[in-house]
């Protein structure tokens, strides 16, 4: 609810706010189908069966009738100004194709932990910390862009480190980052976080692998 609530406060009125449910199991649907019957802005897509991570954002992005996509997870909370200067970013530079901010993590009561600045990307953190320094919940992209490389499926999606996969592939095929070293989101930090629960020592052999194959060599 907190998550919703906070993308229908944007300073700016005139967005859309899509909606997928994966087979949600909590009640989520309950909230959903609560905000959508108040306000028009708000598109529900149910999906019939589970498909995971990257196949929810793919259908999230097809759907988008905006040539700008702001991502959300269902339990983070966007600050009142993030869609502005979202926009306004991309009006000012408008070769950026993958835009992202700094972000504070919350912990499950809304207190505040630490906050990550937005730095530059270097691929020198990929191949070193297999970490990109770009955190997923304040990134928004070009629509046309993210249509051509979309999230990948698989190990990537089932693991959760689909945006590790995302942002590294738009780096190889030289796409342009920007960002500003502002908190526009609070990414909420807790026990069940994907990033939390899985196997680290797998996601690395496969980062590894990923990374000598697909990316080394990249300029």
């Amino acid at each position: 609810a907190e998550s919703i609530q906070s993308i229908l406060n944007q300073g700016v009125k005139n967005i859309e706010l899509i909606i997928v449910n994966d087979c949600s199991t909590d009640g989520s649907k309950d909230i959903i189908d609560f905000y959508a019957a108040k306000d028009d802005r708000i598109k529900v897509i149910g999906l019939k069966v589970n498909g995971g991570m990257s196949n929810a954002r793919n259908t999230g992005n097809k759907t988008a009738k905006a040539p700008i996509i702001a991502v959300q997870d269902a339990d983070d909370i966007s600050m009142p100004e993030r869609a502005g200067k979202i926009i306004r970013f991309f009006d000012k530079h408008p070769k950026t194709d993958l835009f992202y901010s700094a972000f504070t993590l919350i912990d499950e009561h809304n207190n505040p932990n630490v906050t990550y600045a937005a730095e530059k990307f270097n691929i020198q953190n990929v191949y070193d910390k297999k970490v990109t320094m770009i955190g997923h919940p304040s990134m928004a992209y070009k629509k046309k862009v993210i249509l051509k490389h979309p999230y990948k499926g698989g190990e990537f999606s089932r693991l959760g480190f689909e945006d590790f996969r995302l942002i590294t592939e738009l780096w190889k095929t030289k796409h342009k980052f920007g960002f500003i070293d502002e908190s526009l989101v609070l990414y909420r930090w807790h026990t069940k976080n994907s990033s939390q629960t899985r196997d680290s020592q797998l996601v690395n052999k496969i980062k590894d692998k990923y990374i000598k194959k697909y990316l080394k060599g990249a300029k």
